[in-house]
């Protein structure tokens, strides 16, 4: 690699390392307060608005099919509003437990959504409690055509014809699933241009200011106190049904007639499932490619707790969200039970059980993803997850992850939160390690004993007067043999020769 590209990769991974641990420090000591805004408001907002033009195009490719023209109202059904608890900032997702949305997903289909995998922690994860009120802002369908001739518009009349194969109306399963591709692609690719967008005004303003612009994207993408605080205010609360309310908020499942022990569990599952989708999967991506990576994943997260519901109105549209979010969880959930049985033993945990019954129960969970976190958790513990829970009324058996040597109280949850804390301190450090080995791996190489004449072709390119006079012959031949292509230089690089 060229010596500059090798001092590129170099300050670049200086950056990431500062950046890291600034905006992790930053979630640690801030949390996201819930009357700061959020950027993850941003990405519902486009998820919102893209989701109802795509669904007007259709609608109007499908009239202007049937020889309807375009001048008969057209009943397009508006992007349902989520329910906002009113839960600001914290530091990220918990989008909307949408309760109006009522059918869990079935094995295999997994992914971030509690309604949809049986379980609420991921309820919780990758976009930010900020987001469950982005959604006070999106736009509705008032039934008119959107403007022709826009990117969102093209699209809406290609998925409209690519529907046409034979079924009566352009919202067949293959129309819908086409559109859930079209909505993936418009929100992530949309975010990652962002980012790079503010990560290239940062470069321009120094490294200060690159470190900077990076930290704060990193501060935004973790949610470890937020995560914890919420969790902790719920079980902690002065009586039962305020510690239902304070659960509702970072859980999917049904909270009125839930007893403190059942509220407890529900805690430590949403702290588990919580620690990969907003914890470790976030630093992961990071880690293959820096802030855009970090922020593509939070777009994947939310498009998935947003449209990733196994209803009448997502089963096929939120195909594609579901599916990416299960693959860019994949690595993520297993390097969370790793992580988890690792800080197990310094903490006082059974760093033996989390690994052992990780493993084992770690892949009964309807998820492909949510039970290893769960399982490392239970193991390390001594509890057992899972079982009954209901969502908006409909029961969902869960199988249990864990054996049961002690119940579920507020200590075993704050034990929970306290593992979930060290497994962020953990991954921040081994992801600044792999930072730091790969700058080392790419760092430019010098001779390690430089000749002594090049010491002195150094100073006199530089303008000293303090070379020796007896070695001007090795100067000026040395600076011939540059000219015609025939020098040696080994460490030498960067000064004008004349």
């Amino acid at each position: 690699m060229p010596d500059g590209g090798a001092d590129a990769v170099t300050n670049q991974s200086h950056y990431l390392v500062w950046a890291l641990a600034l905006g992790a420090l930053l979630d640690a000591v801030l949390g996201d307060p819930r009357e700061w805004p959020h950027p993850v408001r941003a990405i519902g907002w486009l998820i919102a608005a893209s989701e109802t033009r795509l669904r007007a195009m259709i609608a109007l490719v499908e009239r202007r099919t049937n020889g309807l023209g375009t001048n008969v109202p057209m009943a397009i059904e508006p992007h349902p509003t989520p329910r906002c608890k009113d839960v600001p900032q914290l530091a990220n997702l918990l989008i909307e437990t949408r309760k109006n949305h009522s059918t869990p997903w079935e094995e295999g289909v997994g992914g971030v959504v509690s309604e949809r995998t049986g379980s609420d922690a991921t309820v919780a994860t990758t976009a930010s409690i900020a987001g469950k009120r982005f959604a006070a802002e999106s736009p509705a369908s008032d039934g008119v055509s959107p403007p022709p001739l826009t990117p969102l518009s093209q699209a809406g009349e290609f998925l409209g014809f690519a529907s046409q194969n034979g079924r009566a109306s352009a919202r067949s399963a293959n129309a819908e699933r086409c559109a859930g591709v079209a909505l993936a692609a418009i929100v992530v690719g949309a975010t990652c241009l962002a980012v790079w967008l503010v990560l290239t005004v940062c470069d321009h303003f120094g490294p200060v200011a690159s470190v900077l612009g990076r930290a704060c994207l990193v501060y935004w993408g973790l949610a470890a106190r937020s995560l914890g605080d919420e969790a902790a205010r719920a079980v902690g609360a002065a009586d039962l049904a305020t510690a239902r309310r304070e659960l509702s908020m970072i859980v999917g499942r049904d909270t009125d007639s839930l007893e403190m022990p059942e509220i407890c569990r529900a805690s430590v599952e949403t702290v588990a499932e919580n620690c990969s989708d907003a914890v470790v999967a976030p630093i992961f991506w990071y880690l293959v490619s820096g802030p855009i990576g970090l922020w593509g994943f939070k777009a994947i997260s939310t498009l998935d707790s947003m449209v990733g519901y196994r209803n009448a109105r997502y089963r096929h549209f939120g195909w594609a969200s579901a599916r990416l979010d299960d693959l860019a969880n994949l690595i993520p959930a297993r390097l969370t039970w790793l992580l988890i049985s690792a800080v197990s033993l310094p903490m006082g945990e059974s760093a033996g059980a989390a690994l052992g019954i990780g493993w084992r129960d770690g892949r009964k969970h309807p998820s492909p993803n949510a039970g290893w976190g769960e399982a490392a958790m239970a193991g390390a513990l001594g509890i057992q997850l899972g079982g009954t829970s209901t969502y908006s009324g409909v029961t969902s058996e869960k199988p249990t992850l864990g054996v049961s040597i002690r119940s579920i109280d507020r200590a075993v949850v704050h034990r929970s939160i306290r593992l979930m804390k060290g497994v962020s301190a953990l991954a921040v450090i081994l992801a600044s390690a792999i930072f730091l080995v790969r700058s080392a791996m790419f760092s430019p190489r010098s001779d390690s004993k430089p000749n002594p004449e090049l010491r002195q072709v150094r100073k006199a390119a530089a303008g000293e007067r303090n070379f020796a006079p007896d070695s001007l012959p090795a100067i000026l031949h040395f600076q011939r043999d540059c000219r015609t292509g025939a020098c040696e230089t080994g460490g030498f690089r960067g000064y004008p020769l004349g």
